[in-house]
């Protein structure tokens, strides 16, 4: 094997292995057992990060838009471990909610509050 196929290979193995453990890093912080173990519920309580970006996940890529549904803040919320540079969204930072898809229940703050958020402003495209 050539030098220069060898360092090629290196790179695609590491690059590999970065990639999966940004994903195993989204998979942990993303809970939707909250939403999973009872989906016909008419109100659900998030209380963690790890929640919060839950519902960004059944929002965005499950496409669930909880019409009809509230979700109400129990606790107040620290996303710093969600933010850029961490290993969650690669790096990006938080993934709004209702990027790709609407959000269409009702979110009551419940007089929380969110904080440490962060994210990089990277071109989206909305469905029309």
């Amino acid at each position: 094997m050539s030098k220069c196929l060898k360092y090629r290979f290196l790179g695609v193995t590491v690059a590999a292995i970065i990639l999966s453990s940004w994903a195993a890093a989204d998979a942990q912080q993303q809970n939707i057992v909250w939403y999973t173990s009872n989906q016909e519920a008419d109100t659900f309580q998030i209380s963690t990060a790890a929640q919060l970006a839950g519902l960004a996940r059944l929002v965005n890529d499950d496409k669930i838009g909880f019409k009809g549904k509230t979700i109400v803040l129990a606790n107040d919320i620290n996303l710093t471990g969600y933010g850029v540079g961490t290993q969650f969204n690669k790096g990006l930072g938080w993934i709004p909610i209702g990027y790709s898809e609407g959000f269409a229940g009702n979110f009551d703050g419940n007089g929380k509050t969110i904080r440490g958020f962060s994210y990089t402003n990277v071109p989206m495209v909305f469905p029309q």
